[in-house]
């Protein structure tokens, strides 16, 4: 996920707007917590002023018969007043910018907005409201999404560029019986516009504030119909999802936009929509509406809550708590009885948010041996004096790092997920069932994602002085601190290390003639690099290797630092908080091994997650297993 964001972004739960109860207000009560209301909105010319009034319907009479609108709120500060139940109500000027533009001229339009159709100041509806936020999008015959207004007046063009770009891909896709990687490479002259100015235009649309909205993800996955509006222009969202993904599976078509002076993000669009979007279960949606999208949605991984909250972290919320809220309607956050694991409560304060949701997690039979994967902390000092338990996860926490642990990898280093037990006590510490296996003795520089990239304008200067690419000066680095360790370090550990041994379940033994080869194409077009800079786009993958899956891959360990052990391991480690000293645990049930800072008094900081060479498949385990390590209660704090 991108960095924190600005903008304002609070979901209607939490904004207050509407006029005090008495009187003055526009709301008469619900009757039960399942009905709601649905906005009337009176015909009208673009210039007219608004008028509209609320009507109170029940469940089982609403299904499609709405629209519901999904849109950032704006500046809460700056207001214009609308007319509704023959009351003046003051509403967030980009409200008023989407009622303008929906607004039919001739005909009543039924519509659902939640600054207007939730009491603000009813905070037990709201509760309820939150709760029900996903029944209210999945039960609209569509979802209109309002981006805003069109100011470059370049809105058209670019939802032009988005399906002529997708519609020669999916093409492709569907001639090539669905095998991505049988379409073939890029080449010029090119099939799809390259136009750098053109595709400015879709950074421009990534970068409108919707996009950087938690609510939003939920709004358009259950949605059965959703489409965009940019001003007067529109495309249907799964346009830009499915060239976002295409971005992720064509790393030739990435790699041509990325040779650009800039980075329109699709990356982060296709990643919400693989990580969370694809997680929810309505077949009549959007999501099937695209080749590539269906695909992704009928071969979608094994997934939990927890890691749907990491995916979403980095997204805009002013409130903490609706990092949590914002997807109480996915399947994944119910119960088997359908009951949602974690209750909206507004009444909590932010720390006490926390707290209490790691706790319940843990104690999830399915959630608890995730919980202290999500751990990520932006700094040591945020580590070492955080007034929050290092083992609570923070929510609003943006992530700089890729995830180790993840339910489709295979990794399974400490066995079976049913067996793990943790215990949160009442002075906010925690035991957990593990055990520690080694400790940290020399760790690399930080790994830096601008280092491993193909682009070397963003390389360090070091770099260009001695003229070799990073990964074999951070390989020299890493063989000589071996060497003085005493430790044998071959380079096909090495090489499997930055890649995490491949996550992928289908990659537990890694085909390694194919790995060599890959990594060989990686660092060839990397060195040639230092005398012909040009656009890696332009250059074919060397020999028999595929350039673009091992660039993708090593990715994956930016932020992270290479680590060795007194034990003679290889590591991937948390490159913000490890040092040499800290040891490395095994906690029963939980798939990766963890990083761990001795305290005072035989406890522990819990530092992330980490990838450690030959403990990955439960090899420790084994051992454990027949009395190889001792049962430990780990007490982090």
């Amino acid at each position: 996920m991108s960095p924190k964001r600005g903008g304002h972004s609070t979901p209607s739960a939490l904004r207050d707007l509407s006029p005090p109860n008495g009187n003055g207000s526009i709301y008469e009560s619900l009757p039960e917590v399942e009905y709601l209301r649905v906005l009337k909105l009176h015909p009208g010319a673009h210039n007219d002023e608004i008028k509209c009034h609320l009507e109170i319907v029940s469940p089982e009479c609403s299904k499609d018969q709405y629209e519901a609108i999904s849109y950032v709120w704006g500046d809460p500060n700056i207001t214009t007043e609308i007319t509704c139940n023959r009351k003046h109500v003051p509403v967030t000027v980009n409200l008023v910018d989407a009622l303008r533009t929906f607004r039919d001229s001739d005909k009543m339009r039924t519509l659902w907005a939640d600054a207007l159709c939730i009491n603000q100041k009813d905070d037990r509806e709201k509760g309820h409201q939150v709760k029900r936020m996903g029944h209210v999008f999945e039960n609209a015959k569509c979802v209109l999404v309002w981006l805003g207004r069109d100011t470059g007046n370049v809105a058209e063009d670019c939802f032009e560029l988005i399906r002529d770009t997708t519609d020669y891909f999916d093409k492709m896709f569907l001639q090539n019986d669905r095998e991505v990687r049988r379409i073939p490479a890029l080449t010029r002259p090119y099939p799809i516009c390259v136009d750098e100015e053109r595709w400015r235009n879709v950074r421009t649309l990534l970068s409108l504030p919707w996009f950087h909205r938690v609510w939003i993800i939920q709004e358009a996955a259950v949605a059965k119909e959703c489409i965009m509006f940019w001003g007067a222009a529109k495309i249907d969202i799964a346009d830009a999802f499915e060239l976002s993904c295409w971005y992720l599976q064509k790393a030739d078509f990435a790699a041509i936009i990325e040779s650009f002076s800039f980075r329109p993000r699709l990356g982060y669009l296709g990643s919400d929509f693989r990580r969370i979007h694809s997680k929810y279960n309505t077949q009549q949606s959007w999501r099937y509406s695209r080749p590539l999208l269906k695909h992704h949605c009928l071969n979608t991984d094994e997934w939990n809550f927890v890691s749907l909250l990491r995916g979403a972290q980095g997204m805009n919320a002013s409130d903490p708590r609706d990092r949590v809220y914002a997807f109480l309607g996915c399947p994944y956050a119910k119960q088997k009885d359908g009951q949602t694991i974690i209750e909206a409560d507004y009444s909590k304060t932010t720390e006490e948010f926390y707290l209490h949701t790691a706790c319940t997690l843990l104690q999830h039979q399915r959630e608890g041996p995730w919980v202290l994967t999500a751990i990520y902390h932006p700094s040591l000092d945020h580590l070492l004096h955080s007034k929050r338990p290092s083992w609570v996860p923070n929510w609003s926490q943006a992530w700089h790092q890729y995830r180790i642990a993840n339910p489709a990898n295979w990794y399974r280093a400490g066995g079976r997920g049913e067996l793990f037990s943790a215990s949160p006590r009442e002075d906010n510490v925690l035991e957990v069932a593990g055990f520690v296996f080694d400790k940290i003795a020399w760790t690399s520089t930080l790994i830096q994602s601008h280092n491993i990239t193909l682009t070397p304008h963003t390389w360090d200067e070091e770099i260009h002085v001695v003229g070799e690419p990073y990964i074999d000066i951070l390989w020299k680095e890493t063989s000589s601190a071996a060497a003085e360790l005493g430790m044998p370090l071959r380079h096909d550990d090495y090489t499997l290390t930055l890649v995490s041994g491949y996550s992928n379940r289908n990659s537990k033994t890694p085909d390694m003639t194919l790995h060599r080869a890959n990594f060989k194409a990686y660092r060839c077009v990397a060195r040639s690099l230092f005398s012909n800079a040009s656009d890696v786009g332009t250059k074919p993958a060397t020999g028999d290797g595929d350039l673009y899956r091992m660039q993708a891959k090593i990715t994956g360990c930016k932020m992270r630092r290479l680590a060795l052990t007194e034990g003679g391991r290889l590591g991937l480690v948390p490159g913000l908080t490890t040092e040499v000293g800290d040891v490395c645990c095994i906690f029963i049930g939980v798939s990766v091994p963890l990083i761990l800072k001795p305290a005072n008094n035989g406890r522990y900081r819990l530092g992330g997650d980490g990838y450690i060479s030959g403990v990955m498949d439960g090899e420790l385990m084994e051992q454990y297993d027949s009395g190889g390590f001792g049962q430990e209660k780990i007490v982090l704090i």
